[in-house]
């Protein structure tokens, strides 16, 4: 045990720069290896303050949620700007068990959620069947 309160001890805060949380990358890479390449000036933060529910995409539950967080996609925005080919690689190399999903219809669910259009959100789900057309 180290004891805190020892007056030799000397702990220094890391030279942390809070006011620039965002990052600016083409590639990032998930805990499973697989590359999600983004287009060109696209600025994704590590992990935004305040993330969308994906959840409200329709054909993303739980853990296919997880999986985009771990890709670097947090917002609706992040997913909308995210290419269909993109999104195929981030669920097939997850494995079998997200082999059913089908992240077609995504991005273009994402956008209406990003600019708020909750109603035209719901016109197009209302035509989806597990998010697919």
């Amino acid at each position: 045990d180290i004891d805190l309160n020892a007056p030799d001890l000397d702990i220094k805060a890391p030279d942390i720069d809070l006011e620039t949380p965002e990052i600016e990358f083409h590639e990032i890479e998930d805990v499973a290896g697989v590359a999600a390449t983004r287009g060109e000036g696209i600025t994704l933060s590590e992990e935004p303050s305040t993330p969308d529910d994906l959840r409200k995409i329709e054909g993303i539950g739980p853990k296919i949620s997880q999986l985009l967080n771990t890709a670097g996609i947090y917002t609706f925005s992040q997913l909308a700007k995210t290419d269909v080919a993109t999104l195929r690689e981030i669920i097939e190399n997850a494995g079998a068990r997200f082999r059913l999903a089908d992240p077609e219809t995504w991005p273009e669910q994402a956008l209406l959620a990003a600019k708020g259009d909750w109603e035209a959100l719901e016109i197009l789900q209302d035509s989806l069947k597990g998010g697919r057309r």
